[in-house]
């Protein structure tokens, strides 16, 4: 299965950012940015989705949501949710410098509470992410098992 991730695209096409094209604008998310629609749609015509595709990191916002709609047909998704309490992530991330945690946290229970809304049809399934890199993935793959072909 192929996978589409934002922080990759981010890095690779940092010269598409809004933050970088206006450097007195602080604090623009890239993830937010309008320009991660445009990159992940070339990213998803560049890649083979007969096997299906992970998009890791996107959607972030409703209108990301919105325009991945136009892209795909949401009523075969599967959304696979690694939970993971606020309080293992805040240990989890607590040495990163420059990082507003708690917005972060805010930002993401948002958009996620979003998407349970916005894709009714999609088969939206929790992952402990709190197990070991090998349970999450066998549990992953279980779920994708499990699914009609």
């Amino acid at each position: 299965m192929a996978v589409v991730a934002a922080d990759a695209l981010i890095a690779s096409h940092a010269e598409k950012f809004q933050k970088n094209r206006t450097p007195t604008l602080q604090g623009v998310d890239p993830h937010l940015d309008p320009a991660m629609n445009d990159i992940v749609e070339e990213a998803l015509r560049a890649t083979d989705l007969s096997k299906g595709v992970v998009l890791d990191g996107y959607p972030a916002s409703k209108i990301q949501g919105d325009f991945l709609t136009g892209l795909l047909d949401m009523k075969q998704v599967v959304v696979i949710h690694l939970s993971v309490a606020d309080d293992v992530v805040r240990k989890r991330l607590k040495k990163q410098d420059g990082r507003d945690i708690e917005q972060e946290l805010k930002d993401y229970h948002r958009e996620f509470d979003f998407i349970r809304t916005y894709f009714p049809e999609a088969d939206i399934q929790t992952v402990d992410g709190t197990k070991s890199p090998a349970q999450v993935a066998k549990r992953i793959r279980k779920v994708l098992d499990s699914r009609p072909k």
